[in-house]
């Protein structure tokens, strides 16, 4: 998982550095970060701490639809639904 979210992280900041990208970028690359940081930290994150985490970035991601629908916002959905079940999973 952590491999995927570095992925769409380098995604992301490329294209942040378009001219017209999505404004959110910047928090969404931010958030991301925080999310495999809490991998990096030894433990896996709450599931209170991941809810919070993941509603967040659902928040960003979908405050505009075709951008939720595009091929980066479904790869930032796919992340997120992982993320919110990864201890559930490992449990």
């Amino acid at each position: 998982m952590q491999i995927m979210i570095k992925s769409i992280i380098k995604e992301l900041e490329a294209e942040s550095k378009k001219e017209d990208s999505y404004p959110y970028l910047p928090e969404i690359i931010a958030t991301l970060k925080k999310i495999l940081n809490s991998f990096n930290s030894g433990e896996i994150a709450s599931r209170e701490f991941r809810e919070k985490v993941i509603g967040g970035l659902a928040r960003l991601v979908s405050e505009d639809y075709s951008f939720s629908q595009s091929e980066l916002g479904l790869k930032i959905a796919e992340i997120g639904n992982q993320y919110l079940n990864y201890k559930d999973r490992q449990s």
